[in-house]
């Protein structure tokens, strides 16, 4: 199984994370290093591609290539920038504006 009914989703080996700890996920080559709203980060043997996949039902926007954002954790979003609650900022390519799901501040 992907996730549970605690809402954790599978990330690799034996190692489950809370969905709603997942601030946001970045690619490293065939690694994945997800940070948390703890500040903790989990270094996993599994693609950003597969690990998207396993959080399509949950509410996550791929910000750029290498990056993957959970939408309850932005802050907000202007021109080109979105801003976590951790008040990291991210810059959106152009060709990724139109398909950014977020709006508001």
């Amino acid at each position: 199984f992907l996730f549970n009914m605690n809402n954790s989703v599978h990330v690799g080996g034996r190692t489950s994370v809370p969905v709603n700890e997942i601030l946001y996920l970045e690619a490293k080559e065939n690694y994945s290093l997800i940070h948390l709203c703890t500040g903790n980060k989990i270094l996993v043997a599994t693609t950003l591609k597969t690990l998207e996949e396993r959080l399509s039902s949950f509410q996550f926007t791929r910000v750029r290539r290498g990056i993957l954002v959970s939408d309850n954790f932005i802050k907000k979003v202007v021109n080109n920038r979105v801003t976590l609650r951790n008040n990291l900022v991210l810059m959106i390519p152009r060709r990724k504006l139109d398909k950014f799901k977020y709006s508001g501040e």
